[in-house]
């Protein structure tokens, strides 16, 4: 499927109460060894708002529901490589994003996520280590 067709996800741009976004050291291809969002793919036959809650638990431990978010817009990853590392052949994702506000303590799980941290828009933009598509979710002001 990947080698043949786009996947959809969905990214989490989490905010907490000073602006920042929150971020993780992906451990897992692609974008490995890059600071990037939380976010995961959706299931076939998986409702959007269903992976939002399911997702929202697997990478941030918390539950939100859509409701909670607000969308940001649809956006296309396209990678060199794929999550087997298999040659020939990248990985083509269209993404949806949600903005969510980090009020309350978040549980975060170490399976996609080395560590976390979180990141102004201005560190957001520049960091060398921060992803490009990450870098799309900085504020401009």
């Amino acid at each position: 499927v990947v080698r043949l067709t786009p996947l959809v996800s969905i990214d989490f741009v989490v905010r907490n109460v000073a602006g920042e976004v929150l971020v993780g050291w992906r451990r897992n291809r692609p974008a490995q060894d890059c600071w990037f969002v939380p976010g995961g793919r959706i299931g076939k036959n998986e409702r959007i708002g269903a992976a939002f809650e399911r997702l929202a638990q697997a990478e941030l431990g918390a539950a939100f529901r859509i409701a909670d978010a607000r969308f940001l817009g649809v956006y296309e990853h396209l990678y060199d490589d794929n999550f087997a590392g298999a040659p020939g052949f990248g990985t083509h994702y269209i993404v949806l994003a949600y903005a969510l506000d980090a009020a309350a303590p978040l549980a975060l799980p170490d399976a996609q996520h080395a560590r976390y941290r979180w990141m102004s828009d201005a560190a957001l933009r520049t960091d060398p280590d921060v992803h490009p598509n990450t870098r799309a979710y900085a504020r401009s002001s």
